[in-house]
């Protein structure tokens, strides 16, 4: 077979089984050659004490980085609002799939991480909140249709004293008189009380 393929001009692929075997023997005869050589090859290749280097601890190349009492609390933040994002889109995401079990597990992971996030703004003091707010919600207000149309941009101060104002009870209801009205309304208030078991 050997002579056929050099005859067609193929080279013979090699033989790949005894790769390792021979890896292995090598290792075994540098070890030997090593031992028994003479003593002027191990003295070549043997480093003296003197020359000889501490050995290197293996370098972790994450170097750690000492961060501030405000960048702790965000980056604390930021993780707990990636737990809340990854709980809401995999609640919304199975919403209409999963069964009753898991879907209110699903549910209370969902509220349960952001109920974490409530709780850790309000854990915070009050300095570490101003600060907080100020690098989260640190966007300016938009007062643009205020200022064009020269509103005033804070709310006008509402009194809560008073009783709220029912919205749906319009002015002209209540400069009208129904006393005179008939229709649809035969009885007294008593007979309708009465009905309705009040």
């Amino acid at each position: 077979m050997s002579e056929e393929n050099q005859d067609s001009g193929e080279k013979k692929k090699p033989n790949n089984r005894n790769r390792n075997r021979n890896r292995n023997r090598n290792k075994n005869r540098n070890k030997n050659r090593t031992n028994s050589g003479s003593t002027q090859d191990s003295d070549k290749k043997a480093p003296s004490n003197k020359n000889r280097s501490k050995k290197k601890r293996p370098t972790n190349n994450k170097r750690r980085y000492k961060l501030t009492k405000d960048e702790s609390i965000y980056v604390k933040y930021l993780t707990l609002m990636e737990h809340h994002l990854s709980a809401r889109k995999k609640y919304f995401a199975l919403f209409d799939r999963a069964d009753p079990q898991q879907k209110a597990k699903l549910e209370r992971n969902f509220t349960g991480s952001m109920a974490k996030v409530r709780e850790f703004e309000e854990a915070l003091s009050e300095e570490d909140l101003a600060a907080f707010k100020a690098k989260v919600n640190g966007l300016k207000n938009d007062s643009t249709y205020s200022e064009n149309h020269e509103i005033a941009f804070d709310a006008e101060p509402v009194s809560f004293d008073s009783g709220a104002a029912e919205p749906h009870y319009l002015e002209t209801q209540k400069n009208s008189n129904f006393s005179e009205d008939v229709e649809e309304s035969v009885g007294s208030m008593e007979d309708y009380l009465s009905y309705k078991g009040v």
